[in-house]
């Protein structure tokens, strides 16, 4: 599948920033680092509000 530029900088950009606040937590909270990774994976394409 082919992805139109737009859709493919939301995706990596979400990727990104799934990372970073899995990172970010990963200290204090392991579980809900694993858990922001998680639900990333299960919902890629899902479009944020803000």
């Amino acid at each position: 599948m082919v992805l139109a530029e737009p859709e493919s900088l939301m995706l990596s950009s979400q990727m990104v920033g799934m990372l970073l606040l899995s990172r970010a937590v990963a200290d204090v909270g392991p579980a809900l680092a694993d858990e922001i990774l998680e639900e990333g994976r299960q919902r890629p394409w899902q479009r944020s509000i803000i």
